[in-house]
C-alpha cells in the first residue's frame, strides 16, 4: 500500500468517525424530538394538573385565567419559558394582535421572579 493509498484510507476513517459521532449526538440528546413537545407538556400535563389536581408540576407556574404557563427548561439553571395554554400558530399568528389575548412578553418580565427565587 502506497503512503498516497494511507492517506485517503485515514482520511475516510476520519470522516466516518465525524460521521458517526454526529449521528449520535444528534439521537443521544436530552432535547426533545417531537415538533410539539412543549405543547404537549402544557396541553397534556401543565394545565390538567393544575386543573384536576391543583399542583402545575412539570410547570412551575399555570395561570388559565391570563392563559399562561412557566416551565422550567431542561438546560440551564436558569432558563424558564412563558408559553401560552392555548395553540398559537407562531409569533406572526394574528391572534398575539388581539386585545383578547394576553401580552405574553409583558407576563415573562413579570415572572422573572423565578429566576430570582432560584439564584438569589
Amino acid at each position: 500500500m502506497t503512503w498516497q493509498q494511507i492517506k485517503y484510507a485515514l482520511l475516510l476513517v476520519i470522516v466516518i468517525l465525524v460521521a458517526a459521532l454526529g449521528a449520535w449526538q444528534y439521537y443521544n440528546t436530552s432535547s426533545p424530538k417531537h415538533p410539539d413537545a412543549l405543547w404537549r407538556i402544557v396541553s397534556e400535563e401543565c394545565v390538567p394538573h393544575q386543573l384536576q389536581l391543583g399542583d402545575p408540576s412539570p410547570c412551575s407556574e399555570v395561570n388559565t385565567t391570563a392563559g399562561y404557563v412557566v416551565l422550567k427548561d431542561l438546560v440551564g439553571p436558569l432558563q424558564f419559558l412563558l408559553m401560552p395554554t392555548e395553540k398559537i400558530s407562531g409569533i406572526e399568528s394574528p391572534r398575539l394582535l388581539s386585545t383578547s389575548t394576553s401580552n405574553f412578553f409583558y407576563l415573562a418580565w413579570q415572572a422573572r421572579h423565578f429566576l430570582s427565587d432560584r439564584r438569589g
